[in-house]
């Protein structure tokens, strides 16, 4: 693995080679299993022709007629509301704190049933 960057969550960016000498990053694009994100690799024109050619023959989630990059989904799910705990069928009871604790403190959550 060859560190390339880190991105703006603190995870490293990398160029992955496999014990056969092969790169893990082409082998995704190519095989339709991954974005070439330009924003890493600009000017990288082998990612840029293997999700090329990935694309035309329908491979991987190019097998969608209109697939939707992560950083775009990421960007819209910001954009939407948050629902009302009254809106789903269980409903934590956590407080606002407990609930954005971080992931190893434990949190008790309450289920309730939907009056019907």
């Amino acid at each position: 693995m060859s560190e390339v960057d880190t991105d703006r969550y603190g995870r490293t960016v990398a160029d992955v080679t496999l014990p056969e000498k092969t790169s893990l990053n082409m082998r995704l694009v190519y095989s339709g299993m991954a974005w070439w994100y330009r924003k890493y690799a600009p000017k990288d024109k082998t990612l840029e022709k293997l999700e090329a050619e990935a694309r035309k023959a329908k491979r991987g989630l190019w097998q969608d007629p209109d697939p939707t990059p992560p950083w775009k989904w990421r960007a819209d799910q910001k954009k939407k509301p948050k629902p009302k705990a009254s809106q789903h069928p269980e409903t934590c009871r956590a407080t606002e704190k407990e609930r954005n604790a971080p992931a190893n403190k434990s949190v008790s959550c309450v289920k309730t049933l939907k009056n019907g």
